[in-house]
């Protein structure tokens, strides 16, 4: 594992990811959450997204037990999905990163507007990691409906034979499940000057994900952290962050962001 310079360390540089990804040293960054362009949808100030590069850049920059939290949805084009984020998460597989869990990010107001479709196209959190995640914290806020029951469970061997039996009280909670639910529209951020971005991520996801897959201390990189929502959540997470943001108008709204929940929290 190598350690960051000071210089990265809770800072949002204005450059394009790849220039500044040169940077950084092999093996250095426990944790990445980032939500790229999802394929023409929108354009970002007109920047070009060189996904392969970036994916290849990522592996080798991330640590051994370091996840890499891809959040991307499809387009679709004349009734149909692109299939961008398939080919994105068969790349990642390819670069050696262990597809360690596929979890479905649900607006609240998903409803539909098509004659064709049930609905848009989901939007995907791959949880990709070097290696067995190091850091695994799930959330467990899931109310449980035989909480407080006790039952009897048995073990078999796999010729068939009972090996164990043992008891076991259901807590109240229990670990939630691999599709989350959460707000759209102009009000997920506390900021109403973000709106300039397009396509912010909900500061629930950003949050949520960092609790789950990184520890308080960690640095938490976002290459295209745009308006700056997941170097906001790490910081009020008990994280430390690393934003780079190519286009001037959100990076300079990211700045203004993060300088004001500092002087909130100080």
């Amino acid at each position: 594992m190598n350690t960051l310079d000071r210089k990265f360390v809770n800072r949002i540089l204005w450059c394009d990811c790849l220039r500044g990804m040169r940077s950084l040293p092999d093996c250095c960054i426990p944790m990445t959450l980032t939500s790229p362009p999802y394929d023409d949808l929108y354009l970002y100030g007109g920047h070009a997204f060189d996904f392969e590069t970036i994916a290849t850049d990522l592996f080798r920059v991330t640590m051994v037990g370091g996840v890499v939290v891809w959040i991307v949805q499809e387009q679709i084009v004349d009734g149909s999905e692109t299939g961008t984020s398939s080919r994105q998460r068969l790349f990642f597989q390819e670069l050696g990163f262990r597809l360690h869990h596929t979890m479905v990010m649900e607006p609240y107001a998903g409803r539909s507007h098509s004659d064709v479709r049930y609905g848009g196209s989901l939007q995907y959190a791959f949880i990709l990691a070097k290696g067995m995640p190091q850091s695994i914290n799930l959330i467990r806020d899931r109310l449980n409906n035989e909480r407080g029951r006790t039952r009897s469970f048995t073990e078999r061997n796999r010729d068939g034979q009972v090996r164990r039996r043992h008891t076991r009280t259901t807590p109240t909670f229990g670990a939630r499940g691999p599709i989350w639910k959460y707000a759209t529209g102009l009000h997920i951020a506390a900021e109403r000057y973000t709106n300039l971005h397009p396509a912010r991520m909900a500061e629930s996801i950003a949050r949520d994900h960092i609790i789950s897959w990184s520890c308080p201390g960690d640095l938490i990189y976002d290459p295209m952290c745009g308006v700056g929502t997941t170097c906001k959540m790490a910081l009020l997470s008990g994280r430390r962050y690393l934003g780079m943001e190519i286009h001037g108008a959100y990076w300079v709204t990211a700045l203004r962001r993060l300088r004001k929940v500092r002087q909130a929290i100080s």
